[in-house]
């Protein structure tokens, strides 16, 4: 992976080109089920967070530009094996990749193809799936087999070939260094297809976030993981999602409808026009309501100590300022779009009968900046060159419309909690 990440030298073209790649990457939409490929990993945490859309990648543009490498060579591979002999089938009868759902339509992937007429077995059918590799990894793949190098790859074409009655895949892998050729031919193992899938329905059905693959942060496992701040608490927002989704609310269930393939998801958050369990649809899944609370599993450092459906009391468990909050809609609670956004410094239980802000308004203070509060931690480091969460605070207060910090040297941080807008105040001497 070392390679992949490295810098290279950047020129005014080759930005603008991988700027291209990010934009058109960043815009693609999200998958909204348990990928076959994916439910070989490690870590069943992450693969609930995906799952739940609460981590999302982040790739540079020439990352993005990589992966269309990859896919520009399965036609080739096609090519390649036509030319031996073997009949490729690419699309269904509708002319889309062949895709398997499972599940309700919450687990499943797409095939690069099926094969018939191999050397190795003319009449026996093939799933395909076609793999580029690095010099290092080859050698491995070459050396140790794609079971051993690669378990996520081997449990993917087991779950192909089970969901789709094939006893046979084709594993056909390049070299990007030497452009040399791997293939291996994988058999059933019905055993190995059964474990997954009863994984896969695992972490579609868990209410909270599964154990940890690692008992550490610095374990080599999480280095690359794109939700490390969330599951170990690292991040100056409370709670670090890439953004608000129905599938990160405690009132949101999958629905696994066996011989459905829509992927249903359902919501019970009591609001009195809506019927208890209404189907929620994916436009809106994106969104949230203004009902939406957190599960309590993804407010990190914290646990649930009273609540109602609509409010959740949480009691700080880690070493921090402040020791109790709410979630919610009640007054002086917070909404999810709000701990979503503002640093753990600015949490807190006390609403204070000395509200810092009636001392700053803003007609007699210096406004340092002001915009959405998801940006408020990293403007405060650029106005004071100090993390926010190591700051001093003298005081804060909580209503249900806005808290206020005050910190020294007459500084306030002002958070909206009906916009999510922020503002950085300084008393004028």
């Amino acid at each position: 992976m070392g390679d992949i990440f490295q810098e290279p030298i950047q020129t005014p073209t080759v930005t603008a080109i991988e700027a291209v790649y990010k934009a058109r990457g960043d815009a693609e939409e999200r998958r909204r089920y348990l990928g076959g490929s994916a439910i070989g990993a490690e870590c069943d945490r992450a693969l609930w967070y995906s799952f739940r859309h609460c981590s999302e990648p982040e790739f540079p543009g020439r990352l993005y530009r990589l992966f269309q490498t990859g896919h520009l060579e399965e036609p080739r591979m096609v090519q390649d094996l036509r030319d031996i002999g073997v009949t490729v089938s690419e699309v269904d009868d509708d002319g889309e990749q062949y895709g398997v759902k499972a599940l309700g339509g919450h687990f499943g992937g797409h095939m690069d193809g099926v094969g018939i007429g191999l050397p190795e077995a003319e009449k026996t059918w093939h799933v395909l799936e076609f793999k580029t590799h690095c010099r290092k990894s080859f050698e491995k793949l070459r050396k140790q087999g794609v079971e051993k190098s690669k378990l996520q790859h081997f449990v993917q074409c087991q779950i192909y070939m089970s969901l789709n009655g094939l006893t046979r895949a084709l594993y056909l892998a390049k070299c990007k260094d030497t452009d040399r050729l791997y293939s291996e031919r994988i058999s059933l193992d019905k055993a190995v297809a059964e474990r997954y899938m009863d994984r896969a329905r695992y972490i579609i059905e868990a209410t909270d976030p599964p154990p940890r693959v690692a008992d550490k942060c610095t374990d080599f496992r999480c280095s690359f993981c794109d939700a490390k701040a969330l599951c170990w608490g690292l991040g100056d927002v409370a709670v670090p999602v890439p953004s608000i989704s129905c599938r990160q609310c405690c009132h949101a269930t999958p629905e696994i409808v066996e011989g459905s393939d829509e992927g249903l998801w359902t919501c019970r958050c009591g609001v009195p026009e809506l019927e208890d369990g209404h189907p929620i649809p994916p436009e809106i899944q994106d969104k949230g309501c203004p009902n939406h609370l957190f599960i309590p599993g993804l407010v990190n450092g914290c646990e649930p100590i009273d609540g109602d459906d609509q409010n959740i009391h949480y009691s700080e468990i880690l070493d921090r300022e402040t020791h109790e909050f709410w979630q919610g809609p009640r007054p002086g609670a917070y909404p999810s779009v709000v701990l979503a956004a503002i640093p753990w410094a600015l949490v807190s239980g006390d609403n204070l009968a000395d509200n810092p802000h009636l001392r700053y308004p803003a007609g007699d203070c210096h406004i340092v900046w002001e915009g959405v509060a998801q940006d408020l931690a990293d403007n405060w480091y650029n106005a004071y060159a100090i993390d926010i969460k190591d700051d001093k605070v003298i005081q804060s207060c909580s209503s249900e419309l806005a808290h206020v910090a005050e910190f020294d040297k007459g500084r306030l941080a002002f958070i909206d909690l009906a916009t999510g807008m922020a503002e950085i105040r300084e008393g004028k001497e």
